[in-house]
């Protein structure tokens, strides 16, 4: 099973809004925002303080989504620092629904974002922030959007992404199947689930099959139209099981299309469910392991002794003479010379790296609930400053081979 996202609606109480100009609009306007409402605020309204957007989180990553506004300005703060993120828009037009409207990469730890909305309007539908170790699941909705790897699919579902609509699924994608018979499942461990899926404006009749853990499967009809619509219907709440009691054993959803058409297909967008006190983070491994990862610490380990022996060794104005012995055998003597300034840079650097991998070795365990894909990046971007480190400072490789 791959993490889910914490998911956050706009009316949750975790999220301060500072400011009277904030209001909490549910009407048409919102129609194909989660629950049907959005939080915006008016910045051309006269109101006490300045409004304001504070949310405290524990994890390594924050998007936030809403009616996208392009006359929009604000001030970002993250942990008291002043943030610009990235546009993460995609060119959309004013008005879409559903839009990346501020994303906020970090490293795991507890942080807090600011959000100073200056002209425009800040229109916020939900956000989601990715989980680590420590992060607190118990009450909490998390968010499994149907690219993710926990559901198993039985059946011709077909994936897509990347819509121009008004209002955009989760995550741009959705994953659908026209074909009766078409199932998929997936297990959690928490108090309640929830599937959300949409409908396109054409008329037909779409129904499936319900079952949790393996109880009789409880048929819904989930549209029944004919005649056709103005607009896609988002965030469409198709089926709900709460749990009275609170389990650490892995609950199991089983979900069977009855009726479904090419016209009027099944869509999933996505499943929310509840944590309890027994709900964790699953572990995934590193790509490389036992034998091979000390191996790969070895040399990295060489090359930073190497650089920390010279750094040591080589002071501004003093001059070193090392003996080698080469494979083919001759001695040679080599004069070192002094370490510049930015040779300098470097070695701290390394030794920088270094108490970074000391770091990941000893807090391995939080290291293992990352997933894969932050594992292999976090590696890489280690491997390619040890690599850099080796070509600048190529000289200095001879002394990790007198040793």
């Amino acid at each position: 099973m791959d993490n889910p996202h914490v998911f956050v609606d706009s009316t949750s109480p975790e999220i301060l809004f500072n400011g009277t100009q904030w209001e909490l609009d549910t009407s048409n306007n919102s129609r194909n925002a989660f629950g049907g409402s959005q939080y915006v605020c008016h910045t051309d309204r006269t109101g006490d303080g300045v409004p304001s957007f504070k949310f405290n989180f524990t994890g390594m990553g924050l998007e936030l989504y809403g009616t996208l506004d392009r006359s929009l300005t604000m001030r970002s703060f993250m942990d008291r620092t002043v943030y610009t993120p990235p546009d993460a828009t995609g060119g959309a037009p004013s008005g879409r629904k559903g839009v990346k409207i501020f994303d906020l990469g970090v490293l795991p730890g507890p942080h807090t974002v600011l959000l100073e909305p200056q002209a425009g309007q800040l229109i916020v539908d939900y956000l989601i922030y990715t989980p680590v170790a420590n992060t607190k699941f118990d009450g909490r909705q998390l968010i499994y959007d149907d690219t993710n790897p926990s559901f198993n699919f039985s059946g011709p579902w077909t994936p897509a992404e990347n819509f121009d609509l008004s209002a955009l699924p989760f995550n741009d994608t959705y994953t659908s199947t026209g074909q009766a018979g078409s199932s998929f499942a997936i297990d959690f461990v928490g108090n309640s689930i929830s599937v959300y899926g949409a409908f396109n404006p054409s008329p037909g009749v779409v129904s499936a099959t319900f079952s949790v853990d393996g109880s009789a499967p409880s048929p819904v009809q989930l549209l029944n139209r004919t005649t056709s619509s103005d607009d896609w219907a988002m965030h469409q709440l198709f089926f709900q099981h709460n749990f009275t009691e609170v389990s650490e054993t892995p609950h199991i959803l089983n979900v069977t299309v009855v009726n479904a058409s090419d016209s009027q297909p099944f869509f999933l967008d996505y499943v929310i469910t509840t944590g309890n006190p027994h709900t964790k983070l699953s572990v995934r491994q590193f790509k490389k392991q036992g034998a091979e990862l000390k191996s790969t610490g070895l040399k990295i380990g060489l090359i930073i002794l190497g650089i920390a022996i010279a750094l040591f060794l080589c002071k501004p104005g003093a001059v070193v003479s090392s003996k080698f012995t080469h494979n083919n055998g001759y001695n040679a003597v080599e004069t070192v010379e002094p370490l510049t300034a930015r040779e300098q840079l470097w070695a701290t650097r390394a030794l920088k790296a270094e108490a970074l991998l000391s770091a990941q070795q000893t807090h391995h365990r939080e290291l293992k609930s990352m997933s894969y894909t932050q594992e292999v990046k976090r590696t890489r971007e280690l491997e390619n400053l040890m690599q850099q480190h080796k070509e600048k400072h190529a000289y200095l490789e001879k002394l990790v081979c007198s040793f």
